[in-house]
């Protein structure tokens, strides 16, 4: 059994303590499942008594005194934070002039290091969530000038072979700036931010870890501090500058204005005169909420702010997030070359009280057909339902509808690291009839240059099948797939509704990788239409040939999915 707690990070202090809410929080979802191949029984478990608590660590680093920017930055996200959501404790440090309302102690890189191995690490504990912000100056190599740019030669040597530095290929360590004095800068080395972070780790002091930095480079620390259970977000990658300046001309920096505008759920301005952040009047709404869940979660912040970046539309920022452990951004080769697997994390990640339920419904690590289904059997469902289940209610609305469809289709294929998976002992049923099978017709080609060929994908022998999804691979050097079709009369066309279908996946990218070309479907019935039994045809397929040639086509990672083995839901 996984459980999920939502929790806010903390900040610390080193001079006299000011602002600082202390408060009981008991911020619990549970979610069970069982696994497999078959939908399971899921039973709700009693909640912990174990409260979680919220933590936040808030630093305007090296210049924020001087860039109004940077300390308007980390204001408004204190801000934010201490008016609009609720958090055990905030700890704010800047070298912002006074006024400074919320600051706790200077941002040094000492004071920083200090909130992270004392305070956070005696205070926090393995259900809760620790939320740092960092909005400063970082250093790392410069691409566009080609040199170092506040960062070092890699010591010791873990980077890899980044950057081409002096006729030879170096990995370059990259860095927060600090200081008081310009002319002697501090730096804190993404070396040392991992042990501190891993240091909290080890003690089992949070359930997640939210780090996001604003800095130029910063995209350069996600392979650092890549771990299970973190969020890693970054405005730029590991090799460009992020933007200071706010094209609207409203003194916050441009993707941490607008990460911190979807959280607070409207535009704000900054008085550099005064210190505060001021408000529009009439207010100015952000409505980063497509989940319709009633809250932000750490991806729709996210997205909210990758869509509306004025600097990565026109081409000048990357921003990069990671949060599934395995060390790759969303956007990898720095190129918005996507890494389908970040996201699941970050969705069920929020600074409220009512979350979106996991995606991942079977609690199998994994979101894929078998939770899509698990979904469309509760589908138009409502509590006292026969078929009610509400893991599936993802958005506790208390009904099962299309949001909740989309919810998972969205999340298809991202993952949580083995690791923090549960064993998802608990199930009811075994895996899918041995007996049956998918195949190719035909499963090679022979083609010649410009003709059209058609493959269909058959199924042979299914019992009860409610629903399925597979992977098919072909040479891309030989074929371009043009077409998916559901042919009348498929497999699993729905008898008593046609619109009793939904499709999660029906998509091909003729680029997968270097040799070959993916195709993705994944289908589920809706509701109570009637699963399939016998043999037919799923899909047709259509390619075009680029060359004359001979191939042979492969399925992969079939699920199959059983009507017969979903038990409904027992409410207690």
């Amino acid at each position: 059994m996984r459980q999920f707690y939502i929790v806010i990070a903390s900040i610390i202090l080193f001079e006299e303590v000011k602002n600082v809410n202390w408060k009981d929080t008991s911020l619990i979802f549970l979610v069970t499942s069982a696994s497999l191949l078959a939908m399971p029984t899921v039973n709700l478990a009693a909640a912990t008594t174990d409260p979680v608590e919220y933590w936040a660590l808030i630093v305007a680093g090296r210049y924020a005194d001087v860039d109004p920017q940077l300390s308007a930055n980390a204001a408004y996200m204190y801000h934010v934070l201490h008016e609009h959501y609720s958090f055990n404790a905030i700890w704010y440090l800047s070298n912002m002039p006074p006024p400074n309302p919320g600051v706790n102690g200077s941002a040094t890189k000492q004071n920083m290091r200090l909130a992270i191995n004392t305070s956070l690490y005696e205070r926090s504990d393995s259900n809760d969530l620790i939320f740092i912000f960092f909005s400063g100056h970082g250093g790392g190599y410069n691409t566009k000038e080609g040199e170092l740019d506040g960062g070092r030669i890699e010591s010791p040597s873990d980077e890899g072979n980044e950057h081409y530095i002096e006729n030879q290929w170096k990995g370059v360590d990259e860095c927060l700036v600090f200081n008081q004095n310009a002319s002697c800068p501090d730096y804190y080395w993404d070396d040392e931010i991992a042990s501190d972070l891993n240091y909290l780790a080890s003690g089992q002091k949070y359930g997640k870890l939210i780090f996001v930095c604003f800095s130029c480079f910063s995209g350069g620390m996600v392979d650092d501090l890549s771990a299970i259970n973190r969020i890693i977000m970054t405005p730029a990658n590991e090799t460009c500058t992020a933007k200071r300046i706010n094209p609207d001309g409203d003194w916050f920096s441009e993707w941490a204005e607008c990460f911190i505008a979807a959280l607070h759920g409207e535009k704000a301005n900054w008085s550099i005169q005064e210190h505060t952040v001021v408000h529009y009047s009439p207010p100015v709404y952000v409505d980063a909420d497509w989940s319709n869940d009633g809250n932000v979660s750490m991806w729709e912040a996210w997205d909210y702010a990758w869509k509306n970046d004025y600097y990565r539309q026109n081409g000048n920022e990357t921003p990069w997030i990671d949060d599934n452990g395995n060390k790759k951004p969303n956007y990898v080769n720095e190129a918005e070359q996507l890494d389908s697997y970040d996201g699941l994390l970050s969705m069920e990640t929020y600074f409220g009280s009512q979350n979106l339920k996991t995606a991942d419904i079977n609690d199998d690590a994994i979101v894929n057909i078998k939770d899509q289904a698990i979904v469309s059997k509760a589908y138009g469902s409502k509590p006292g339902d026969p078929n009610w289940n509400p893991l599936a209610d993802l958005n506790n609305d208390n009904k099962v509808d299309v949001i909740d469809h989309v919810h998972v289709s969205q999340q298809f294929g991202k993952w949580y690291p083995t690791s923090s998976g549960s064993s998802a002992a608990q199930t009811n049923a075994d895996g899918f009839e041995s007996t049956t099978s998918l195949s190719l017709n035909p499963n090679e080609l022979r083609a010649h240059k410009g003709e059209t060929l058609s493959v269909n994908v058959n199924i042979a022998d299914a019992k009860d099948l409610y629903a399925y999804e597979f992977k098919l691979y072909y040479d891309k050097t030989i074929l371009t797939c043009t077409d998916i079709t559901l042919p009348n009369g498929h497999f699993l066309e729905p008898v008593n509704n046609p619109e009793a279908i939904y499709i999660a996946k029906k998509e091909f990218d003729n680029d997968y990788n270097a040799t070959h070309g993916q195709i993705w479907i994944a289908i589920t019935l809706v509701g109570n239409e009637h699963d399939k039994n016998g043999s037919g045809t799923l899909a047709t397929i259509t390619f075009t040939a680029k060359t004359k040639g001979k191939t042979n086509l492969t399925l992969q990672d079939i699920i199959l999915v059983q009507t017969t083995l979903i038990t409904p839901i027992t409410q207690p």
